[in-house]
């Protein structure tokens, strides 16, 4: 048996290995799906995080609100979930039906019947209420930046994203289970002068009734970035407040 131990905090926790990551396998359906769009840079190893974080049971159904190219459908599919898209692009719409046809067709378990994905707006989603178990996604993808920006230019775009978080959470509050969960990336910038600037993320789902999960990471998020990367990535999972 693998265990993992680390040091955090000054205690030390020990972890069991459940399961392993394989890169082979997620490569292949990554690279060689149909439909591609450098313009959307989620990775399969991020989706597939965003997945495992909601902690449900086979065949439950995942959304993802903005489903792009379907990375995150692809990887909640591979894992036996039952996945429906929302995107408001049609281009994306249609590529991303052929993404999970193509993963169907190259996978033995999964049938054509268990994803589903619509054209349609998440901030006005119009699935049934209490309908869906998880929810899984990155919403918006801030633009690719050449330069790390000054202050000014890095809140102006948050400002932006703040918007359509308000509203696409506030969409997604009333079609998800009470007790389902939502793994939710919200983005930062890195500014010229060595700041990260984030919204107010934990502010702005207390006033949309949600919380972040009390056992996860004493209400910080996981944050995913590297040395170049001007955008840093915050990952959340949260749940209904009441």
């Amino acid at each position: 048996t693998d265990f993992t131990v680390i040091k955090f905090n000054g205690s030390y926790y020990f972890g069991k290995t459940v399961s392993v990551f394989n890169i082979k396998k997620i490569s292949f359906y990554d690279l060689n799906r149909p439909f591609q769009d450098s313009s959307i840079s989620l990775s399969p190893r991020i989706a597939r995080i965003l997945v495992n974080l909601l902690g449900l049971s086979k065949n439950d159904t995942v959304l993802d609100p903005f489903c792009g190219t379907g990375t995150i459908l692809i990887e909640a599919l591979l894992l036996n979930y039952r996945v429906i898209g929302i995107e408001i692009d049609n281009k994306k719409v249609i590529g991303s039906r052929k993404n999970l046809r193509w993963v169907a067709e190259k996978t033995d378990h999964v049938e054509s019947n268990r994803f589903n994905v619509y054209k349609g707006d998440a901030t006005k989603l119009k699935l049934p209420i209490n309908s869906v178990h998880g929810i899984a996604t990155e919403p918006i993808l801030l633009p690719k930046m050449l330069k790390y920006p000054d202050e000014n230019t890095a809140r102006e775009k948050l400002e932006e994203a703040y918007v359509v978080y308000k509203h696409s959470l506030r969409s997604m509050k009333k079609i998800l289970k009470k007790d389902g969960r939502i793994a939710i990336v919200s983005p930062g910038i890195k500014t010229r002068n060595k700041k990260i600037l984030n919204f107010d993320f934990t502010g702005l789902i207390e006033k949309e009734g949600f919380r972040v999960v009390n056992r996860y990471r004493d209400n910080n998020p996981f944050i995913i970035t590297s040395k170049d990367q001007k955008i840093v990535r915050n990952i959340w999972l949260i749940e209904h407040a009441y």
